[in-house]
């Protein structure tokens, strides 16, 4: 969960419920609890949602987790949504096809 002046920023893994595969998700409420935007990503192997940020210069919401390959090793992922909640980037690292997952992210 992150804190923008009144706004409350949530990340996390919701299973698809047609491919029945684990996506990332991120969503964003107002003061008032009202969802503002909800919005998923998915690699098709499946993605976990761990933490949450708002970089202060590009205004991108960013996230932290992991994301499965097609070998089903888990790589540390970074997705950035612009603010609303449209996808703009995903990075990914897999050090020597471990298992790997980010879960904390700052700026």
């Amino acid at each position: 969960m992150y804190l923008s002046g009144t706004d409350v920023y949530v990340t996390g893994t919701i299973t698809n419920s047609v491919t029945m595969i684990p996506e990332l998700f991120i969503a964003k409420y107002n003061s008032s609890g009202t969802q503002q935007f909800f919005t998923t990503y998915s690699n098709g192997y499946g993605d976990l949602g761990k933490d949450i940020i708002i970089n202060g210069t590009t205004g991108y919401i960013v996230v932290t987790g992991a994301s499965y390959n097609s070998s089903f090793d888990s790589d540390v992922s970074i997705v950035a949504f612009n603010s609303s909640g449209v996808q703009q980037w995903a990075s990914f690292y897999n050090h020597a096809n471990l298992n790997d997952g980010g879960f904390k992210i700052t700026t």
